[in-house]
């Protein structure tokens, strides 16, 4: 069965003492387009987290969302002070107090301030053992989004179905209207020319009119054509692999023989027809971009 590209997936992990929660949101989108919303201490392991998402995701905008349930985990972090370049400073300030006369004492924040006295160090994470304890919590995030993507997907599966099954009477319809119409136009061409002079009328001549008309406004070809991709779309739906593309494609092709069907005819039920087709499938188009 068919998946939307829509859902929402969390889950837990444990570090230490420390709990993470996972969120995966997901909305449509032609190809896939993931990002990562989280502190610091896991910006490395973006790679890591597309890489996974690829073996489960095949198109949509996926946004992933890490966050602390408690204390921050130890980042290791660690502050570094130069004692020598503070020393340094201390003895420039002391410099500028006797030189131009200030009274103020060098004081703290003078020198906590000072650039590169203190900075930050951070030991290197391991990404690996970090991913390791992190990926439980991706598994459980990833299932209940795909619950709910399926979810989604058997209700679009079935008003995708419903519709399709709509355009296949419709077609039908054109299908038993054709004839009529050809025999509409010969009735119409015999009273024309009754009425004009009904003793130059000639059977053969007006065979000939009549087959010249039923040529131009066949649609048999391209109502099997329709009817063939409206068993694929159909086909499709029932598939557990994304198909949403293949959906689309099949749609552009349904409306490409609307759109000769329509141009072929001259009834105009045949006409209104047509025109009711094309809406259905604007419809159609409309529900497939949420397919995967």
């Amino acid at each position: 069965m068919i998946k939307s590209m829509t859902g929402y997936g969390t889950g837990s992990a444990t570090m230490g003492d420390t709990q993470v929660s996972v969120e995966i949101k997901a909305v449509n989108s032609k190809f896939l387009d993931a990002k990562l919303y989280s502190p610091p201490e896991f910006h490395g392991l973006e790679m890591e987290i597309k890489k996974y998402l690829r073996q489960s995701i095949s198109r949509g905008r996926v946004e992933v969302f890490l966050n602390y349930d408690g204390d921050s985990i130890d980042s290791g972090k660690k502050l570094m002070v130069d004692w020598a370049l503070a020393e340094q400073y201390y003895k420039t300030y002391q410099s500028f107090k006797e030189r131009f006369g200030i009274h103020q004492d060098p004081n703290l924040s003078m020198l906590t301030g000072a650039k590169e006295v203190i900075t930050v160090s951070r030991k290197g994470a391991d990404p690996e053992a970090t991913w390791k304890k992190l990926s439980k919590g991706f598994d459980q995030a990833l299932q209940s989004l795909d619950e709910m993507r399926r979810e989604e997907g058997k209700a679009l599966a079935i008003d995708l179905a419903g519709r399709c099954n709509l355009i296949r009477e419709m077609t039908q319809k054109i299908a038993k209207l054709v004839p009529e119409t050809i025999d509409a136009y010969r009735e119409k061409l015999e009273e024309r020319i009754g009425a004009i002079a009904p003793a130059e009328l000639d059977q053969n001549r007006l065979n000939q009119e009549v087959c010249y008309f039923s040529d131009r406004c066949d649609v048999s070809e391209e109502i099997t054509r329709l009817k063939s991709h409206i068993q694929q779309f159909l086909k499709f739906l029932e598939a557990s692999d994304p198909v949403g593309r293949r959906l689309d494609f099949l749609l552009q092709e349904m409306n490409r023989e609307t759109n000769t069907i329509g141009s072929k005819s001259s009834n105009a039920e045949v006409s209104h027809i047509v025109v009711d087709v094309k809406g259905e499938l604007e419809k159609l188009r409309e529900q497939v971009q949420n397919v995967e």
